[in-house]
């Protein structure tokens, strides 16, 4: 039997492993092709990769606000959307058939330059809030942190804030590596795409979109 680790480097080790779960759930749990990745896909090739960061970030800071109910234990608020879960369906179903009908009958702009593209003007606080909402108005991501976090043995954590802070920092940092790359690829394939590639794209997106916000809207109507 090897001389005992010193208890400063064991929590060492423990705070990295942490972080890295956490990185792990946060790449785990952005990753599935959805409404928000389309969201951000889209920005990315019609207004370059800073749209599509701004569009990420708000699933992410969405991510990383369920992150910290399971984390923390925080029961009060699950218990809570528990009860509201019928009404958070409601929101964020209708939310995806108007999102989607939007793009349905939206027309696309006249495209110069890849440069002057990647300049055009961007509501920036409304990408953040689109996909902020559309994540958090879906509570199984709530659900699946709590499964996800047990399967990595780093479940409740209430007791020990700090560590619990670094899980979801990881959580975060995961969550934003995905978006940062789904950004950035989209944006550089939006050099080539035509007006023609953006009715495409717009319908593809709000098809979509109305099927995920049909299909949430069914299990409550």
């Amino acid at each position: 039997m090897g001389p005992p680790v010193p208890e400063r480097q064991a929590v060492g080790v423990e705070q990295i492993l942490l972080l890295g779960k956490g990185v792990v759930a946060g790449l785990v749990l952005s990753a599935p092709l959805g409404p928000v990745a389309l969201l951000c896909v889209r920005r990315s090739l019609l207004y370059g990769h800073m749209a599509g960061l701004v569009s990420g970030l708000g699933a992410a800071v969405a991510d990383m606000l369920y992150a910290c109910v399971a984390a923390f234990g925080l029961t009060v608020i699950s218990e809570w959307l528990e009860r509201n879960r019928i009404v958070i369906d409601l929101g964020g179903g209708s939310l995806l058939v108007l999102l989607g009908t939007y793009l349905l009958v939206k027309r696309p702009k006249p495209r110069g330059e890849p440069s002057a593209r990647q300049m055009e003007q961007m509501d920036a606080p409304h990408a953040f809030a689109a996909t902020f909402v559309l994540t958090l108005s879906n509570p199984i991501t709530l659900v699946t942190f709590l499964v996800l976090f047990n399967y990595l043995r780093a479940g409740d954590l209430g007791e020990r804030p700090g560590l619990a802070a670094l899980l979801v920092g990881g959580v975060f940092a995961g969550s934003m590596l995905w978006w940062l790359s789904l950004s950035f690829g989209g944006a550089r394939l939006g050099d080539r795409l035509t007006g023609a590639g953006e009715r495409v794209l717009n319908r593809v997106c709000a098809v979509v979109m109305i099927g995920f916000g049909l299909w949430g809207l069914s299990r409550v109507l």
